[in-house]
C-alpha cells in the first residue's frame, strides 16, 4: 500500500517538475499547494478508506512538486551560500516535525475529530497557495560562466554527471538517520531496554531536539567555517555517537546518546545536498528529478534493515546505520571538487580580512 504509490508518485512528480521548469514556478507551486488543499478537504469528508487513500495518493506528488520547486528557487537565488540555504530549509522542516504533533495533540485534547485536522491543513494550504502566487519571484544570481553552463544542462546531461550521481548516492544514505532511526530506535527502547512508551517517546523527542539544536549551530558556524572540514568532523563525531548510544546500558543514557546523534548528524544532509546542487549550477530542479533514480534504494533500505533485524538482531541492524556518516565521510574526502574547495577557502579568507 505504501511502496507502490511512492514509486508511481515519483514518476509523476518527475514529469511534472520537468514541465514546471519551463514556466513560472510561483504558479506551479501555488497550483500544487491548491491541489493538496483539495485533497485534504476530500480526505476530511471521505466516507471510505479507498477515498481517503486516493486523496493521499494524489497529494503525495503534489507535495513533492511544491517542495522541489520551492527549494530549487531558494538554492538558485543564493548560489554562493547553498549550504546556508539548505541548512535553513532543513531547520524549517525540523521545526515542523516538532510543532505538527503538538497541533494534532491540541486538536485531540479539544475533543475534535481527526477530520478537523485535515480541514485545518486545507485552510492553511489554501492561504499559502494564494500568498505564493501573489508573492515575489526569487531571482537567480549567477555569473556569466554559471549561466552559460546552466543553459546547456539537460536531464540527460545531469544523469551523465558522475559527481552529481556520487552525491545523490550519498544523500540516499542520509535516510538512515531519519525515519529509519526513529522506527528501529523505538523498538530498541521497548524490546532491549524495557522502556515505557512515555520514555520511548521522550527519547525520540530528544533526538529531534538534538537535530534542531545542531541545525541552529550549523547555520551560525557556516558563516565562519568552511563546509568541507565541518562535514568531515561531523561525520566522525556522528559515527562515534551512533555506536555510543547503542552501547548505553539504560534508557536515560540511550536518550542522551540519541540527542548527541541528532546534533552530530545535523550538518550531513544540508551540506551534502548543497554539493549535489552545486554539481548542476542553476538547475536545482533537475537535481531533484535525477534523485528519483535512487528512490527504489530509499524504499528498499527499511526492508533490508528490517530483514537484518529479524535474522541478526536489532542491535546489529541499528549498528548498520553508522553507514550514513561513513559513506558521507568517504564521499566528502574523495569527491569534493578542488576548484570549489579553493573558491571556498578564498571566500573565507576574504571574510576574515574584512572582519
Amino acid at each position: 500500500m505504501l511502496t507502490l504509490p511512492q514509486l508511481a508518485g515519483g514518476l509523476v512528480e518527475a514529469r511534472l517538475v520537468l514541465w514546471a521548469m519551463r514556466g513560472d514556478p510561483r504558479r506551479w507551486i501555488g497550483a500544487a499547494q491548491a491541489t493538496i488543499c483539495a485533497c485534504a478537504l476530500a480526505g476530511a469528508f471521505a466516507t471510505s478508506p479507498w477515498a481517503l487513500g486516493i486523496a493521499l495518493a494524489i497529494a503525495g506528488p503534489a507535495s513533492g512538486v511544491s517542495s522541489t520547486l520551492a527549494v530549487s528557487a531558494l538554492v538558485e537565488a543564493s548560489p554562493r551560500a547553498r549550504e546556508c540555504a539548505m541548512t535553513r530549509w532543513t531547520l524549517a522542516s525540523a521545526l515542523g516535525d516538532l510543532v505538527v504533533p503538538l497541533v494534532v495533540a491540541g486538536i485531540a485534547w479539544a475533543g475534535l475529530p481527526w477530520r478537523a485536522t485535515l480541514v485545518l491543513v486545507a485552510v492553511l494550504l489554501g492561504a499559502h497557495a494564494v500568498a505564493i502566487v501573489r508573492g515575489p519571484l526569487l531571482t537567480v544570481a549567477l555569473d556569466a560562466a554559471e549561466r552559460e553552463e546552466r543553459d546547456v544542462v539537460t536531464l540527460g546531461g545531469a544523469l551523465r554527471t558522475p559527481l552529481l550521481l556520487v552525491w545523490l548516492a550519498a544523500l540516499t544514505a542520509c535516510t538512515l538517520l531519519d525515519e529509519i532511526l526513529v522506527a528501529f530506535a523505538a523498538l530498541h527502547f521497548r524490546q532491549n531496554l524495557g522502556a515505557s512508551e512515555v520514555v520511548t517517546a521522550g527519547a525520540i523527542g530528544a533526538w529531534a531536539a538534538g537535530w534542531t539544536v545542531g541545525l541552529l549551530a550549523v547555520d551560525r558556524l557556516l558563516a565562519r567555517t568552511p563546509a568541507r572540514p565541518m562535514l568531515l568532523g561531523a561525520c566522525v563525531v556522528c559515527a562515534a555517537a551512533v555506536l555510543g548510544w547503542l552501547a548505553a546500558p539504560s534508557p536515560l543514557l540511550a536518550a542522551v546518546g540519541l540527542f548527541a546523534v541528532g546534533v552530530a548528524s545535523a550538518p550531513l544532509y544540508p551540506i551534502a545536498s548543497a554539493q549535489a546542487y552545486a554539481a548542476c549550477p542553476g538547475r536545482a530542479a533537475l537535481v531533484d528529478v535525477a534523485s528519483h533514480l535512487f528512490t527504489p534504494f530509499e524504499i528498499a533500505l527499511p526492508w533490508l534493515i528490517g530483514l537484518l533485524a529479524d535474522t541478526c538482531g536489532l542491535r546489529i541492524a541499528l549498528a548498520t546505520l553508522v553507514l550514513q556518516p561513513l559513506v558521507l565521510l568517504l564521499v566528502t574526502w574523495l569527491a569534493w571538487p578542488p576548484a570549489r574547495l579553493a573558491r571556498q577557502n578564498g571566500r573565507h579568507a576574504r571574510d576574515e580580512s574584512i572582519s
